[in-house]
């Protein structure tokens, strides 16, 4: 699930189409709210 996450950040959609570029910075957090990996 973590992977299909970073796709679709990466990809900026989750829907069919060409890739968009995202608006913002995305970080990705685990529940302790500590950032564990930055995608741009």
């Amino acid at each position: 699930m973590e992977s299909l996450l970073e796709k679709l950040i990466r990809e900026g959609r989750s829907t069919p189409g060409a890739p968009q570029k995202n608006d913002a910075e995305v970080t990705i957090r685990k529940l302790t709210g500590k950032p564990i990996q930055t995608i741009e």
